[in-house]
């Protein structure tokens, strides 16, 4: 059944489910949550693709990057949104979901990602990256915040959105994004 969450005085909606009050709320299935604005995924490959999807099926109309143009089109028309890295510049929450931390590097720092966000972004690196990357892409990224969210159960979690998720970063930047992880977690464990 469809669940509409519901900003309450507490954090803890009438059925137990927690909800993160912020500015709206959306209907989801799986999940009661509140969403904070606009989320994007990029890298939408075995990890990111799913997640891109779950991300959809919860109305949140992810904003989606990914090098290969048939499935951009492929999650698009599943309720995402198409768009290139410059178009990321104002997303509340952006998830990098690439190969390796060579990608990351090249899509956060050469491509200019972490540069242009905006302040209070989310910059959330779902990739297998140093830690060294993670430490320079977040001075790069000078008013945006940036989580290392490292993704654990694989692709069949992924698919079947029961990722668990172990979230490096400050707690108040994790507050933020917690709306844009919920559809596609199990558990999301904030490890300082």
């Amino acid at each position: 059944a469809t669940l509409r969450a519901q900003v309450l005085l507490s954090t803890q909606a009438a059925n137990g489910i927690t909800v993160y009050p912020h500015d709206r709320s959306v209907t989801v299935r799986r999940h009661a949550f509140v969403s904070n604005g606009s989320v994007a995924v990029v890298g939408l490959g075995a990890m990111g693709g799913p997640i891109a999807g779950h991300l959809a099926a919860a109305g949140l109309g992810p904003m989606l990057v990914d090098l290969d143009p048939n499935v951009v089109g492929r999650y698009a028309a599943a309720g995402g949104i198409a768009a290139d890295l410059t178009d990321l510049h104002q997303a509340d929450v952006v998830l990098v979901t690439v190969p390796s931390d060579a990608d990351v590097r090249a899509v956060c720092l050469d491509g200019g990602l972490a540069v242009g966000l905006s302040g209070g972004s989310v910059l959330c690196i779902a990739s297998s990256v140093l830690p060294d990357s993670c430490a320079q892409i977040a001075a790069a990224a000078s008013s945006a915040h940036v989580l290392d969210t490292a993704l654990t159960g694989g692709v069949r979690a992924a698919e079947a959105g029961t990722v668990n998720l172990l979230v490096g970063g400050p707690a108040e930047a994790l507050d933020r994004a917690r709306w844009a992880l919920e559809p596609w977690t199990a558990t999301i464990h904030h490890l300082g």
